[in-house]
């Protein structure tokens, strides 16, 4: 992405990358400046360093760990799950479940992405599922705008109903936003794209939407507060065929009720 100042002050950037190599030093770059020769500190601040992820951890400048539960899985043949998290000032950054920087006042203003790897070093470099939205709305402001919540961020291992542990950040905001507003209630409903018989979807979905009630219950939101309700594929956001209209399909929403 190369034009000029195209990320909004508050985003979400989201990306699934492939470790098929025993390399230790195999990487991605993920920069928010395309073209470092259009550097300017006073702009662009920190963000002449990219965010640097391996298979167990996250670097950017000084900041960053690695997660004992990613070095326990190995690097060979594993996908991982980023998602950053830019506010204004503040960048989080997560692998897997793992938020492994936190960082309260960034100097520079991200302005756009480019993903690198280094082919010098063995191994194929893979990226997909890459997922790029505007910030700016709190969930309960969502709530009270659209009256629901559209989330893209609970994942579940292919055409199963078993939560990914990449899943845990976006759940664990609606588990906030619940307990923070007791009277508020939730149709927990699941979609999914095209693919498939129309009755398999269905049965997925409500599968899905049950998982992810089961898990809410399990932080302590009360059940009488919840439903699950499996939609399959009968009402898509998006009627295309392609792969982004399908991806655009699969989510999991939070009705008021």
């Amino acid at each position: 992405m190369k034009t000029e100042n195209w990320l909004p002050e508050t985003f979400t950037v989201e990306m699934d990358v492939y470790f098929d190599s025993d390399n230790p030093n195999m990487a991605y770059e993920i920069y928010f400046l395309s073209e470092l020769n259009k550097y300017n500190e006073a702009t662009h601040g920190m963000f002449w360093d990219p965010i640097i992820i391996s298979p167990e951890g996250v670097r950017f400048k000084t900041f960053g760990s690695n997660a004992a539960e990613l070095e326990a899985t190995g690097t060979k043949n594993q996908w991982r799950h980023v998602s950053i998290a830019f506010n204004k000032r503040s960048m989080k950054v997560y692998l897997d479940q793992h938020r492994l920087i936190n960082i309260p006042n960034v100097t520079g203003k991200p302005v756009n992405l480019k993903i690198k790897s280094d082919r010098r070093i063995e191994g194929n470099a893979m990226v997909k599922n890459v997922f790029i939205a505007e910030g700016g709305k709190k969930l309960y402001d969502q709530v009270l705008a659209t009256g629901k919540i559209v989330t893209y961020g609970v994942k579940f291992d292919p055409s199963k109903a078993v939560i990914r542990p990449e899943s845990v950040g976006t759940l664990n905001g609606i588990v906030k936003l619940m307990q923070e507003q007791p009277d508020l209630h939730f149709s927990v409903d699941g979609h999914t794209d095209t693919d498939g018989d129309d009755a398999s979807n269905l049965k997925l979905s409500q599968q899905r939407a049950e998982a992810v009630k089961t898990y809410l219950v399990s932080q302590g939101i009360a059940e009488s507060r919840l439903k699950a309700k499996g939609q399959g594929e009968t009402k898509p956001l998006d009627k295309g065929t392609s792969a982004e209209a399908k991806a655009n399909n699969r989510r999991v929403e939070f009705v008021k009720i």
